[in-house]
């Protein structure tokens, strides 16, 4: 699914070291500031420091520190880093600083260059970094999406850091109060492992009887939708106790990672259904299938879909897991977009914050 991660700022640099351990793929890391690796362990082989004290959180000023260090940026790549046609990268950016956001311009370019297939992982600011963070990263991500999604050059699974820190996150404070993160970021990978695992059910036979199973996806079928060009990706979950049809009906399709996607723009989707083994014998699994199945046919209105169920001895209840692919328009990011211009009209007076233009951010 993935052959290569590359982090890129202090955001990036983090999600890359969690994303690289759990799928345990070379990884490569970068940054402007050397306070940012102060706390991140990793090889210094695998870390490029171009140390210009940070960029002020300003991406402008990151684009311009690439640019200007671009030689050094593809030497630590061409390097560091089994790059080459068709190999599947991860970019993960953070996109209300100014290292990660300014460097992945520079990265993305290299990487299209050698012909890769490239997912960009960008990550919203948490909603109490507040401005000029959140403007920052829609107009940056408004690039992305001009720049790379619109002509069909890469997919971006863009994470809402304010959706995971109140799903996933914890209350603390004081010095633990960036404790969780790291549960925001195990809760990021944990949707992506689960399709990783679900989508090639042969790697799991200790405890899935897959000769049960109705079908089984492999690691080509789940790249063609991952890697679709174009759009946004977003992972979704539907958890209940029973084959009850009444229940697949009621279904609603909560996001892993984002929350309010644009269901119904979906280009291609992969769904996998994972049933507790002690209903193997149940009459009523068929039937819930068809009609999970059915409905997201016809609230995606695509054909373009690859599905598998499964029975699992490790877990208790159902599990509908969803990858949807090419989600140009959403509707969570309309409503981001919605509160930062509130965000901004309600700080217009003060010195210190810059009124930032976001006329030319449509999602």
């Amino acid at each position: 699914m993935i052959d290569v991660i590359i982090g890129a700022g202090q955001g990036g640099c983090r999600i890359a070291k969690i994303f690289g351990g759990e799928f345990e793929v070379p990884v490569g890391y970068l940054n402007f500031a050397r306070v940012d690796f102060s706390q991140l362990k990793v090889p210094k082989s695998k870390m490029l420091l171009i140390d210009t004290g940070g960029t002020g959180r300003n991406p402008v000023v990151g684009e311009k520190l690439a640019r200007k260090n671009r030689d050094k940026i593809t030497h630590f790549l061409e390097e560091t880093l089994p790059i080459s046609k068709d190999k599947r990268v991860a970019l993960c950016v953070g996109g209300g600083g100014g290292s990660g956001a300014g460097m992945m311009f520079t990265i993305i370019r290299y990487l299209l260059k050698k012909k890769a297939n490239v997912l960009l992982l960008y990550t919203l600011p948490e909603k109490r970094e507040g401005l000029p963070a959140k403007p920052n990263s829609l107009r940056s991500l408004n690039k992305i999406i001009t720049r790379y999604l619109e002509p069909d050059k890469i997919t971006c699974l863009v994470i809402d850091n304010s959706f995971c820190v109140d799903r996933f996150g914890s209350s603390t404070t004081g010095v633990e109060a960036g404790a969780y993160w790291n549960d925001v970021n195990q809760g990021i990978i944990h949707g992506l492992r689960r399709f990783w695992y679900l989508t090639n059910l042969e790697k799991l036979t200790n405890f899935i009887d897959v000769t049960l199973g109705y079908a089984a996806l492999d690691e080509q079928e789940l790249t063609r939708i991952l890697y679709m060009k174009g759009g946004f990706i977003d992972l979704r979950e539907f958890i209940c106790s029973t084959p009850d049809p009444e229940l697949a009906k009621k279904a609603k399709f909560r996001s892993l990672v984002f929350g309010n996607l644009d269901i119904g723009s979906t280009k291609g989707y992969i769904v996998t259904v994972g049933f507790p083994y002690k209903m193997r014998d149940d009459r009523r699994v068929n039937q819930f299938l068809d009609i999970i199945f059915n409905k997201l046919q016809r609230i995606t209105k695509t054909t373009f879909v690859l599905r598998s169920s499964h029975f699992n001895r490790e877990i208790d209840e159902i599990r509908v897991n969803v990858l949807l692919s090419g989600l140009v328009k959403s509707h969570g990011l309309k409503k981001i977009v919605g509160q930062t211009v509130k965000d901004v009209a309600k700080y217009k007076d003060k010195s210190k914050i810059e009124k930032l233009d976001l006329s030319g951010t449509e999602y």
